[in-house]
């Protein structure tokens, strides 16, 4: 029998609530983390990871068995590799049996004593960093049950639009009452802001790209006007990408939109790979792209003088940063293999300095390459735990991408996201801000594809 369009919704909503909390809770709590500072303090850290978790528990409650079987069926791997970086970075903390003094313990822990010598540096501060490293873990295993049922899944992505759209809002607002500067959203750095941005704007893309595709051909609009058919289809999503966008602009940030371009490069990428015939709505995937992509070429322009000015500053800026970088990578082959303690930066960075670096050094809250950071803090050991887990994702994605029609926005949306970050993690620290690097995780288990898709 024939439905309302509310009675719809309403059976509809009823039916995500039987399968459990996880596909609205997450993307609600890392929005509130956006807002309160990114969570980049210590009490807001501890309280978004104590947050996410509470979500991942209440959701694991709620869910029924079946759904847990199959998350751990398709993020199992994912999973293990993310626990056992855990369980490494606080055995690393741990103090040492005396026959294992000399050969594993930190040279210069006496310095940081704790109760006696460990493999980290800074045993306190160590064991803070798997405290704050919890909140991306329960973020990624939100998504992953939110993943498992398509319902759930393509809710959990338009509650993400949703996140885009109101933190833009607010963005957008607080910097028109500053009405000078560059836009950070309340962020460490605008830099960060524009790689959140980027992958925000790329995923409310995708959801008014899938929405387009996927429109009643009885509805469609003329094939005049077709390439309106995503705006059409899902305003929302599509003001969402705009303000986004709009927003990456605003920050005026070099490496920010170095990396939203490239990422925006490998999302038309994937597309382009599998969507040579027209869609059900009987348009073309390049027109329903232009359509979208118009009002973002537009800002683009409008902005372009003040980016390439910030370009044609960039030379003492990348001197900075050499220095930097130069100093990391030294610390870092002091202890390749174990690291030197996750979450030690601001002691290692102390120890780096001389007084040809002490400026770069001194003004720097991180290294400005979550490569270089990780691999010092947690070594090769480390780092290489947590790159499988997230590589894993990505290459089962790239698979898909090129094997299958099925979910391509949601496999288009997560390469491009990914590469936002990934690329902007050569040079910044967007993903070491704590609600960020949340929503990434939230993003990874969420749109990472299933086996049977």
């Amino acid at each position: 029998m024939a439905c309302s369009g509310g009675e719809f919704i309403v059976r509809e909503f009823l039916g995500l609530l039987r399968l459990g909390p996880a596909w609205a809770l997450g993307p609600m709590v890392i929005l509130l983390g956006l807002i309160l500072q990114g969570g980049d303090t210590h009490v807001l850290n501890a309280l978004l990871a104590s947050a996410l978790l509470a979500c991942a528990a209440l959701a694991v409650a709620c869910a029924p068995s079946p759904v847990l079987r199959d998350v751990f069926a398709v993020q199992g791997f994912s999973i293990f590799l993310g626990a056992s970086f855990l369980v490494w970075c606080a055995l690393t903390a741990w103090p040492l049996l005396p026959a294992l003094h000399e050969r594993f313990a930190h040279p210069l822990s006496e310095f940081f004593l704790w109760r006696a010598p460990g493999v980290s540096l800074s045993p306190t501060e160590t064991l803070l960093g798997v405290v704050f490293m919890m909140a991306p873990g329960a973020a990624f295993f939100l998504g992953a049950m939110a993943s498992v049922e398509p319902r759930a899944r393509v809710w959990g992505v338009r509650a993400l639009a949703l996140v885009a759209l109101m933190f833009s809002l607010v963005s957008l607002g607080d910097f028109a009452r500053a009405s000078a500067g560059r836009l950070d959203a309340g962020l460490s750095s605008p830099n960060v802001a524009a790689a959140l941005f980027g992958g925000l704007g790329l995923l409310s893309l995708s959801v008014a790209l899938r929405a387009a595709r996927r429109s009643n051909p009885n509805q469609a609009l003329p094939r005049a006007l077709g390439f309106l058919q995503g705006v059409v289809s899902a305003p929302f999503s599509a003001a969402a990408a705009f303000m986004a966008f709009m927003c990456v602009m605003l920050t005026a940030s070099r490496g920010g939109a170095l990396a939203v371009g490239v990422g925006l490069i490998v999302f038309v990428a994937a597309f382009a790979l599998r969507t040579s015939s027209p869609s059900k709505s009987g348009f073309s995937m390049p027109r329903l792209v232009l359509g979208l992509a118009l009002p973002i070429v537009f800002v683009v322009l409008a902005s372009l003088d003040t980016l390439l000015t910030r370009f044609g500053e960039g030379e003492a800026a990348i001197v900075g940063r050499q220095q930097l970088l130069a100093a990391h990578l030294e610390t870092f082959s002091q202890r390749p293999i174990l690291g030197h303690g996750l979450n030690t930066y601001d002691q290692l960075n102390l120890l780096a300095m001389t007084l040809e670096n002490m400026g770069p050094l001194r003004q720097a809250g991180a290294a400005h390459n979550i490569f270089v950071q990780s691999l010092e803090e947690t070594g090769v050991v480390g780092f290489g735990l947590i790159f499988l887990a997230v590589a894993a994702c990505l290459l089962r994605t790239l698979v898909k991408v090129f094997t299958s029609n099925r979910s391509l926005e949601w496999n288009a949306a997560l390469l491009g996201i990914s590469t936002v970050f990934l690329v902007h993690g050569a040079f910044d620290f967007a993903l070491q801000v704590p609600a960020v690097g949340a929503l990434y995780a939230y993003v990874l288990g969420l749109l990472t594809p299933r086996p049977w898709d």
